[in-house]
């Protein structure tokens, strides 16, 4: 529990540098509101990027290439390991049910055994009779 905690904080925490980080460097060099330099930093993390908004000094070009080159594949890498870690949570949930269900049947099977243990009992004692 505790290595999903970390995991899942280091994920949020990473993510959150990602976007302030963006943000701040857009709003600055290219005098953007933080609205949509934030729009724009997000576009660019998601690889979305729909165009409507550019950098247009050199030095924001050149960072905008470094910054996706590096922090595409890390969002990518945390929204790996965010979806591992959520299948593998749903996994043991569906294990959990998986064991009850089992353990159920193997009731089911001991009753039916005990019914007709008693059914053939019957007729045998009706026979004798």
């Amino acid at each position: 529990m505790i290595k999903r905690f970390t995991l899942l904080l280091g994920a949020v925490t990473t993510i959150l540098v990602l976007v302030v980080f963006g943000t701040w460097f857009y709003r600055y060099s290219e005098g953007w509101s933080i609205v949509n330099s934030l729009y724009f930093t997000v576009m660019t993390l998601t690889t979305v990027g729909y165009g409507d908004f550019v950098p247009s000094h050199d030095v924001s070009k050149i960072v905008t290439v470094v910054y996706g080159i590096i922090s595409i594949p890390i969002m990518l890498f945390i929204l790996g390991v965010l979806a591992e870690n959520y299948f593998e949570v749903r996994m043991k949930g569906l294990e959990s049910r998986l064991r009850d269900i089992l353990s159920q049947e193997k009731e089911i099977e001991e009753e039916i055994e005990e019914t007709e243990e008693k059914i053939v009992n019957a007729k045998k004692s009706a026979i004798i009779e």
